[in-house]
């Protein structure tokens, strides 16, 4: 599985890497990638043009989250520009709390949507889930304090543990860790793809959202 998921990321790496000008060698590679994911993952029920669209959804609203928040920036910048030592940091501060607790917000709802879709899919190819299940939130999202370019990080606390719901939970890990690949903001250090280390491909060629 780890194989087919490096791989899965090189192509997608290498398709937000390719011109914009080539849209073709861009869809090339992100199908290929796709029929990676097909191989491991077995989600018959979707269509390559399906997951595309699901995927250009999910950008639209990081996309929207993004803008929102860049605009309310505007505001904590101006108190900067403003500053002076004399000047009272407890606006600045409140200011800045409010705005990462609400990004926090979104982007934790952003991040269900990212499960739901994951159990969707799962769901669709016969495979529901087995028990009752939370996702938990990490990191920034969890401490309030997350940016519309956070990392998400979450784990998933089952309410049974057999062989079974253990399978099913890893495989609905995997699919939403494709789902967030496919999104194009993975890059490839991430990975720990040690063939391409002595080539210096990360950070040079990878790039993020």
């Amino acid at each position: 599985v780890l194989s087919h998921v490096k791989a899965h990321a090189l192509y997608i790496s290498a398709a937000v890497s390719a011109s914009d000008t080539n849209t073709k060698e861009k869809a090339d590679l992100r199908k290929e990638a796709f029929n990676i994911q097909q191989r491991y993952l077995q989600l018959n029920a979707i269509t390559y043009e399906q997951q595309a669209a699901k995927v250009d959804i999910l950008k639209s609203k990081l996309k929207v989250i993004r803008e929102r928040y860049e605009q309310r920036m505007k505001k904590p910048d101006q108190m900067i520009d403003k500053w002076t030592d004399n000047s009272p940091a407890l606006p600045f501060i409140s200011e800045m709390e409010e705005i990462m607790i609400n990004c926090s917000e979104e982007m934790i709802n952003f991040s269900g949507d990212l499960i739901s879709e994951s159990v969707e899919a799962l769901s669709n190819n016969d495979r529901s889930p087995p028990c009752d299940f939370s996702v938990l939130a990490f990191g920034s999202l969890a401490k309030g304090e997350a940016t519309p370019y956070s990392d998400l990080e979450y784990l998933f606390l089952i309410g049974e543990k057999t062989t079974d719901t253990e399978e099913y939970f890893q495989r609905l890990a995997m699919t939403s860790y494709v789902l967030i690949g496919n999104l194009g903001e993975t890059t490839l250090d991430y990975m720990d793809v040690a063939e391409l280390d002595q080539d210096k491909w990360y950070g040079e060629s990878a790039k993020r959202g």
